[in-house]
């Protein structure tokens, strides 16, 4: 029954009664498992005449991205028909395994059960033949070949691409081996240009708010073309030249036919207009630092008032002062003076007569009234108002 049931593979077994019966006078009649090792007979499938064999192999596409899977679709439709030929026709020769078995007493009958360390034996003997006759046919490695060289252009052409998130766009329409061992590959894929003028625009758009300082440098990133629409891509062609190691299966790329500057080309031009529309939609310049005390927003008259600032404070500090009603800070106020003060000096104004709120903003480069010290400025609110009297000249420390 083990013999019947195993279908995994083809096997022949003969004279199985006598096996079992010299084996079984050495045996204890009482146990409840019996251990057997039979020797079967597997056609040897390297001996077989092909010619009278019918086998087609498996259709052939660059679109297939994988060399092993294609030899494993080859290799189960050749067994399938050297087992269909080797049961329909006696072989002459045999290669002959001991296998073993355990025959088990269950239920008042006996199972009969192949042991797992015979079925690799099995399939190890088998598929080491079906390679062996697979290796000898010539269409069979053409092809195999051909697919070992088109599966590997992804990650052979990453670098040219910049990420294989890209390079995995391209299609191999055909591969040719040359006289000389080598490969002509030739493929196509999304242009470039439009591809980085793609990410261009995605790139600008990610810039809502200004730039303070130096002007930035867009580096587009082909890892991201998922982002993007390909639909009316335009599509080009190309070839390159690569070898093939046949004992390892490494493609190595020779000649990529200009592919890598075109495509650096593609990209640093698109990087080129992206940063100039950024930077003159958003990158706001440093301006020269005004000299401590010089007033931006309204005029310095009524009550004197000698602001300090401390040097921990920072750099440099803008204050406003506010006009408000009583010495509430919480209420907004009307801006009434808007001074440049460098950290740890003081700077002497006037404040007509009533309670100020005090906002003190301060950072290190100036950029102009309207962004003051750009992203890196702090702003510090007073806790307390001040209070401009007149006849007196007040004295207020921030920091």
């Amino acid at each position: 029954t083990a013999v019947v049931s195993y279908s995994d593979y083809y096997i022949e077994v003969r004279n199985l009664s006598t096996q079992v019966h010299e084996q079984f006078q050495a045996q204890d009649v009482d146990q409840t498992t019996f251990e057997y090792t039979i020797n079967a007979d597997i056609p040897d499938y390297t001996c077989f005449d092909l010619s009278k064999i019918p086998y087609t192999l498996p259709s052939f596409s660059f679109s297939l991205t994988s060399a092993s899977g294609y030899q494993k679709e080859s290799a189960l439709a050749l067994r399938q028909a050297l087992e269909t030929y080797a049961l329909e026709n006696e072989s002459t020769v045999y290669q002959t395994i001991p296998v073993s078995f355990s025959v088990v007493a269950k239920d008042n009958e006996f199972a009969a059960i192949l042991s797992s360390q015979s079925k690799l034996a099995i399939q190890q003997i088998v598929e080491g033949m079906i390679q062996s006759v697979l290796e000898q046919n010539g269409s069979y490695l053409t092809n195999y070949h051909m697919i070992q060289v088109s599966s590997a252009m992804p990650d052979l052409l990453a670098d040219a691409f910049g990420d294989t998130a890209y390079s995995k766009k391209l299609s191999v329409t055909d591969v040719s081996a040359s006289a000389d061992g080598t490969y002509i590959v030739s493929f196509t894929f999304p242009d470039p240009e439009f591809v980085f003028n793609a990410l261009a625009d995605l790139y600008t758009a990610s810039f809502n708010q200004p730039i303070y300082g130096d002007s930035v440098e867009a580096n587009l990133l082909a890892g991201e073309i998922s982002s993007i629409d390909l639909t009316n891509a335009p599509i080009l062609s190309t070839s390159i030249t690569v070898s093939l190691d046949l004992a390892t299966g490494t493609c190595t790329l020779l000649d990529d036919g200009g592919l890598t500057s075109a495509i650096s080309a593609a990209k640093a031009q698109a990087e080129e207009i992206s940063s100039y529309v950024v930077n003159s939609a958003w990158l706001i310049k440093a301006e020269e630092t005004p000299s401590s005390g010089k007033i931006f927003e309204g005029t310095s008259k009524g009550n004197s008032i000698v602001f300090k600032t401390k040097s921990s404070l920072g750099d440099y500090c803008y204050v406003r002062f506010y006009k408000i009603s009583s010495d509430d800070v919480s209420e907004e106020g009307t801006l009434s003076l808007g001074v440049f003060i460098k950290g740890g000096k003081s700077a002497s104004l006037h404040l007509p007569s009533g309670y100020y709120r005090v906002v003190c903003v301060v950072g290190e480069q100036w950029y102009g009234l309207e962004h003051l010290f750009g992203s890196d400025g702090i702003t510090y609110n007073s806790d307390n108002a001040i209070k401009s009297e007149n006849g007196y000249i007040s004295t207020v420390t921030f920091g």
